[in-house]
């Protein structure tokens, strides 16, 4: 699989809890890296951020993400990646310490968050996933059934809440992107994570970087946002259904003009890294 969106924390990437050296990969692991290194034709390079281990079920045992955005074939054109996004394997250990594959596909950006303290995957994927056009991400959950992840039957991906209050209005505190050179994003990617079930359950957005701001909606952990500006420990974003169409190289400073925009508390945003 070829890429997957690795999620970091607001202030330094989470793409993996640690490196793992060729020596030391499970046989399944490895195997697949072997496989895919065929693939090529050639020489490939594996480039840091390629192998990543996470404690990804709660057993308090490493497990292996593979992030094939991260796998190059020397001279040519790689074949790892798409308009559907970057191949993604993931290997989850067993009871008796070997390892399996429980997810092995095309991804747009991965996340991995407890949800009603069960394991998850939060999954971004081209539209077709999910019927709709390429150019629209869709978003599916997989959850730690204590043998798998799969769907959970019944349950259908929401997007972020795009409810306003009724004082409503445009934001009290205006959200900027900030000019830059045309090339490089003046945005970031984000997912909601980490919020607690015994919690509120919902990240607030409001109408300004501060509690005393109007509350204008509500994002729940593994909810993408794209996030411009921070003052504090507050982000400006974008969210819900605007998301896949924000566009972030202007070459000028100027307030956002999409609907669906606030400030939320950063400490419970994590970054997607391409």
């Amino acid at each position: 699989m070829r890429k997957a969106i690795l999620v970091v924390s607001a202030a330094a990437a989470l793409a993996c809890s640690g490196a793992a050296s060729a020596q030391s990969l499970p046989q399944p692991v490895q195997a697949a890296i072997d496989e895919s290194k065929k693939d090529c034709g050639g020489p490939a390079k594996l480039e840091k951020g390629f192998v990543s281990i996470k404690d990804i079920n709660g057993d308090q045992v490493p497990d292996y993400i593979l992030d094939y955005a991260h796998l190059k074939c020397v001279g040519m054109p790689s074949s790892f990646c798409g308009s559907a996004g970057c191949e993604t394997q993931i290997f989850v250990a067993k009871p008796d310490k070997s390892y399996k594959s429980v997810f092995d596909g095309y991804v747009q950006g991965i996340g991995f968050v407890e949800i009603a303290g069960r394991p998850a995957i939060k999954l971004a994927l081209h539209g077709s996933s999910c019927g709709r056009a390429g150019s629209d991400t869709c978003y599916s959950t997989l959850y730690w059934n204590g043998r798998d992840f799969k769907p959970e039957q019944g349950k259908i991906d929401q997007p972020a809440t795009e409810k306003a209050t009724a004082a409503g209005g445009d934001l009290d505190v205006q959200i900027l992107e900030e000019g830059g050179d045309g090339q490089v994003a003046n945005c970031s990617s984000n997912m909601v994570a980490g919020l607690k079930a015994n919690g509120d359950g919902f990240l607030a957005i409001r109408s300004g970087p501060g509690s005393q701001y109007r509350q204008l909606g509500e994002l729940h952990n593994g909810d993408m946002v794209i996030a411009f500006q921070q003052r504090g420990q507050w982000a400006g974003v974008v969210y819900g259904s605007e998301t896949p169409n924000v566009r972030c190289h202007s070459t000028k400073t100027h307030p956002l003009p999409y609907k669906n925009k606030g400030w939320v508390n950063a400490n419970w945003l994590k970054l997607v890294a391409d």
